[in-house]
C-alpha cells in the first residue's frame, strides 16, 4: 500500500527510517538491503524517506502528546540524560 503519488509505500519508508535511525546504516548500505530485496531505490530516495519518516514520526508523537505525557506521569516519570559534550555547532534536537 502507498500513499498517493509516491512510488513506495509505507512499509519501505518505515524500514528505511529503522535502518538510519535504530540500526545506523547509510544511504548507500540500505540501497543495497533493499536492492537483496528485490527493490529498486536510489540513494537520493532513501534520503528523502528518511526525512518524510522523521516528521511521520513527529506528527505520531505530537498527536499522541496527552496519552504519552499520562503514561509517564502513572509510570514515577521518565530519567532525562543530557549530555553537552559536543563541539559547538552541532547539530541538536530541542523542542
Amino acid at each position: 500500500m502507498a500513499p498517493e503519488r509516491c512510488r513506495f509505500g509505507y512499509d519501505v519508508m518505515e524500514y528505511v527510517g529503522r535502518a538510519m535511525f535504530l540500526e545506523y546504516h547509510c544511504d548507500a548500505d540500505i540501497v543495497k538491503e533493499l536492492k537483496a530485496r528485490n527493490i529498486q531505490i536510489s540513494v537520493r530516495e532513501i534520503a528523502f524517506l528518511g526525512k518524510k519518516f522523521i516528521s511521520y514520526l513527529a506528527l505520531a508523537h505530537r498527536e499522541a502528546h496527552d496519552r504519552l505525557r499520562q503514561s509517564m506521569v502513572k509510570r514515577g516519570g521518565y530519567i532525562l540524560h543530557l549530555d553537552g559534550t559536543c563541539d559547538g555547532d552541532s547539530l541538536q534536537l530541542v523542542r
